[in-house]
């Protein structure tokens, strides 16, 4: 009889429990596991008291081997997602380390290219510093020789400069340009 109140007094908190769940629809998948181990724990105690042998013991033993399998199964069925959350992480910073030397290979060759081009504008400006032109072509500073070649370039191409002594002065101051200070 005492077996049949402490079964009936569980069986009325999980009763009660439930009755709690349908009215807090809610309820977080923590909260629902940390009474699923209460009640377990309340089992393993009544389970001292239930008579080995017995069909009450079987269920509750098989009850108790499926609840073991399923712990079993989440372990590992964690461990393999932990695993591949580590295998990601691994692969995440080995990418990352390889992004940060590429990144410091292009710095290091943007910095290079920069220094060429800033002696190639410095050799123009000096090349262009004494070359007079008859029209009021503007001489080209630092600032401003990028621009000065590229209108220089297109009127040459485009065959809208057809000055020939503009043309002449422009080819001279090239052709002493020593392409060794580069």
């Amino acid at each position: 009889q005492e077996l049949k109140k402490e079964k009936l007094s569980t069986e009325n908190k999980v009763k009660k429990d439930q009755e709690l769940n349908k009215t807090k629809p809610s309820t977080e998948n923590k909260d629902q596991k940390l009474k699923k181990e209460n009640t377990s724990s309340e089992n393993s105690d009544a389970a001292h008291d239930i008579p080995i042998f017995t069909e009450e013991f079987l269920n509750f033993n098989k009850a108790r081997e499926t609840e073991l399998r399923n712990l079993r199964k989440n372990v590992t069925d964690q461990e393999q997602e932990v695993c591949v959350l580590d295998k990601h992480i691994e692969n995440m910073l080995d990418g990352t380390t390889k992004l940060k030397a590429y990144t410091e290979k292009l710095e290091a060759r943007y910095s290079k290219y920069e220094q060429y081009l800033n002696k190639l504008r410095s050799i123009l400006l000096d090349a262009f510093a004494n070359t007079e032109f008859m029209d009021d072509t503007e001489v080209p500073t630092y600032e401003t020789i990028d621009a000065y070649m590229v209108n220089l370039f297109t009127g040459l191409k485009n065959g809208t400069d057809t000055d020939s002594s503009k043309i002449a002065k422009v080819i001279k101051a090239i052709s002493y340009l020593d392409s060794s200070q580069c």
